[in-house]
């Protein structure tokens, strides 16, 4: 998302990795956030499901363990523990610490 900001504000790109997102159930430990989604995709591959939802004009894609999931379209709720998020240069796209 692009943000306006001050001229000596670093401009950054948040995210989490597709195993950090968790379907109807907050993560355990750590501050729980969460966003709703609308399912666009499911694909199931074995042991794990690639879930791709729309959140907020992006699209976001989860790696689930398999499970009962709404059928494409329908809303859902995808968790993360905040310590995961990740924070990146929006510029150089370089990680930031």
């Amino acid at each position: 998302m692009a943000n306006e900001c001050h001229p000596n504000e670093r401009r950054t790109h948040v995210g989490l990795r597709p195993e950090d997102l968790q379907v109807n159930a907050p993560p355990l430990g750590g501050k729980s956030l969460s966003l709703e989604a609308i399912i666009e995709s499911i694909e199931p591959v074995g042991n794990e499901i690639f879930l791709t939802v729309q959140a907020a004009g992006h699209t976001i894609i989860s790696r689930v363990p398999p499970q009962a999931l709404p059928e494409a379209g329908r809303p859902l709720r995808l968790y993360f523990n905040a310590d995961r998020l990740r924070y990146f240069d929006a510029q150089s796209g370089a990680r930031l610490s």
